[in-house]
Formats: C-alpha cells, structure tokens, sequence
C-alpha cells in the first residue's frame, strides 16, 4: 500500500502541480492524510 501511495505522488510531483498543493497544505498546517487526488483537469 506504502509503496503504491509514494509511486503515486512520485508520479505527480513529477509534473509538478501536486508539489505546490502539498506545499500549500504544508502551510496551511495540515499534513495530507490521502494521495492528492488528480481532480484538476
């Protein structure tokens, strides 16, 4: 499952629009408690 989850946020950082909401999440003091899902197309 750990694997899978890190696989997928690798894969999204990667294109780089899901680094900046963790980022944004980070600030807000909130930790991501599920892979951000892709919903922004």
């Amino acid at each position: 499952m750990r694997e899978t989850i890190t696989s997928m946020v690798l894969t999204e950082m990667a294109r780089g629009d899901i680094s900046v909401l963790i980022i944004d999440r980070l600030k807000a003091g909130k930790r991501p408690l599920v892979p951000v899902r892709d919903d922004t197309r």
